[in-house]
This record gives C-alpha cells, sequence and structure tokens, in this order.
C-alpha cells in the first residue's frame, strides 16, 4: 500500500536531519499562560508554534559547530486557566526540578509574568544569578488592582533583590511610563536603550562582562518584542523602531561565551496576530543560536 506518516513535506530525503531528530538532551518546557496580559492576548497559545518551528529546522549552522543535541521535550505545565496563584506554584514547582537536573533548561511562554516563577524556582540553587532581559518595556509597572505581565520583575526584585544583578537591553522610547527609570535605579538595573545598541555594542558587551564575573551564572530571558514589528509582528505589544534580529544574535554571543548558561525563556508571542508564523520561527532560530553558541564554546 501506498501510505505513510502524516506530514506537511513532500520530500523523502533520508539523510535531512532535523532539530526534532537528533539526540534528545536539552529540557524544554512549555507554559501556555497569558492571563496576565494586558495587551492583545494570545500568548497561551505561542509554546505549541513555536515547537512546530523549532523541530522543523536544521542541525547545520554557518561558521558554528553544529548543534548535535536535540530538546528533551516535558510538555506544558499544566497551568490553572485565570489563576495566578496555583498556576504560579506549579510553574515554579516545575522549574525547580528542572533546574535541580540540568541546567540549560528552555522554557517557551507565555507572557512574560511566566519569567518571575521560573527565576523563584532557580534562586535556591545559586548565591547570585545574573538576569539578561531583552525587552521594549521595563515591566515595572505597580498598579492599583488586577494582573499585568508588565509588573514581575519590579515584583522579583521587591522580595529577591539580593539575588540578582540585571541587565535590560532594547528598551524603546514612547513605550513606557517615565516613573519607571527610577525604579530601575532603584534596583540597580543596567539598562540599555533602543538606540545606545545603534550606536555600537562596546559598552554593553563591557557590562556583560562584569556581570558575568559578579554571578554564579546567568539566565537570559527574551520577550520578543524588543525587535521591531517588521520581523515578530505577532506579539503582546508591537515594537516600531525596535531591535534587529542581527543586533539580538551578536549579544547573545556575547552573553554565552565563558558562561555557566542557567536558563532561557522565550515569551509574549501571539500566534493569532502573526503573520506565518514569523514571530515564533524567529523565536526558534534564537533559541538555537543560543544553545548553540554555549554548547559550541563548552565543547571547543
Amino acid at each position: 500500500m501506498y501510505l505513510e506518516e502524516p506530514s506537511n513535506s513532500f520530500i523523502r530525503d533520508e539523510n535531512d536531519v532535523k532539530i526534532k531528530d537528533l539526540e534528545k538532551k536539552i529540557p524544554l518546557i512549555g507554559i501556555p499562560w497569558d492571563w496576565s496580559t494586558g495587551g492583545r492576548p494570545g500568548a497561551r497559545f505561542s509554546p505549541q508554534e513555536i515547537r512546530k518551528e523549532l523541530y522543523s529546522l536544521r542541525s547545520d549552522v554557518y561558521k558554528i559547530r553544529e548543534i548535535k543535541y536535540g530538546f528533551k521535550d516535558l510538555g506544558n505545565v499544566k497551568v490553572v486557566p485565570g489563576d495566578v496563584d496555583g498556576t504560579s506554584h506549579r510553574i515554579i514547582s516545575v522549574a525547580e526540578k528542572a533546574f535541580s537536573e540540568y541546567t540549560p533548561t528552555v522554557f517557551l511562554g507565555g507572557d512574560h509574568s511566566i519569567t518571575k516563577n521560573i527565576l523563584i524556582g532557580l534562586i535556591n540553587f545559586y548565591k547570585k544569578i545574573g538576569l539578561i532581559v531583552f525587552d521594549a518595556h521595563y515591566d515595572l509597572r505597580e498598579v492599583k488592582e488586577g494582573l499585568t505581565s508588565g509588573s514581575w520583575l519590579n515584583e522579583l526584585l521587591k522580595s529577591y533583590k539580593e539575588k540578582f544583578e540585571v541587565i535590560q537591553i532594547g528598551i524603546s522610547d514612547y513605550s513606557n511610563p517615565p516613573y519607571m527609570k527610577k525604579i530601575a535605579d532603584k534596583f540597580g538595573i543596567k539598562v540599555f536603550y533602543r538606540d545606545q545598541i545603534s550606536e555600537g555594542f562596546d559598552i554593553i558587551f563591557n557590562e556583560i562582562k562584569m556581570i558575568k564575573e559578579k554571578t554564579d551564572g546567568l539566565y537570559i530571558s527574551i520577550d520578543m518584542d524588543h525587535l521591531d514589528q517588521s520581523f515578530a509582528p505577532g506579539v503582546n505589544s508591537p515594537t516600531a523602531l525596535g531591535m534587529y534580529p542581527d543586533e539580538t544574535i551578536k549579544i547573545i554571543k556575547e552573553i554565552v561565551k565563558n558562561v555557566n548558561l542557567l536558563g532561557l525563556d522565550v515569551t509574549e508571542i501571539a500566534p493569532p496576530f502573526d503573520l506565518n508564523n514569523m514571530t515564533s520561527r524567529l523565536a526558534a532560530k534564537l533559541i538555537l543560536y543560543t544553545l548553540n553558541y554555549y554548547i559550541g564554546n563548552k565543547n571547543e
């Protein structure tokens, strides 16, 4: 019978090895939560979309050691729809178990509030953690009531400031309430605005070097809205005049040099607003570049 497994591809190439075919080693966890979103909803649907793009890519990379490891997909955190406390407890528990067994672990959001709970699951393993956040927004809001993914970093540092050294990269003009600058200063956050990155990388690379010296390892959080909306249209809060993907990749390459990479998350993709899945596809490539540079450096 002329039957085969269902597939989206009609290319029958037995030597075409994809990421899904590699040795399953790097833990991957989805967190389909977006009840904290104050903008465009839909991030709860992004873990599966990122997975689809991630597993369809190949291992070959120009000028980088070929990646040899695939993902040990642990599935999604079983969120409690609409229940922030119940879901937070589950994220912390899952993250803590994952970090106790292997680093780095990759997390697929979800809105950016998931990062706070992932990091709470990490804090007991290290004295000092370097946190590098790519984001157009400070996420330092102080709201009177309700939930917002724009307050997670404020909440984290109010409780655990002594555990973190923080760098924010890609903060966008005309996108944040002015009072947040004072909060960033109070917490000692090193902030790099989008226009500073356009002027060159020397200052930011020097800051990355210093944070490595002061911490036991680094965690990277990539909010996809730090990228210009022409590259990442399918996000909660699209950013005009945001960063370019090649700038992000250059900075990531510097971050993962000679470092203990603890984990990585990608957040704020809203698939219902995406165009041909281009934001999820770009997220998948950023994940692979990060791991490829990191693993390649360790094996050199």
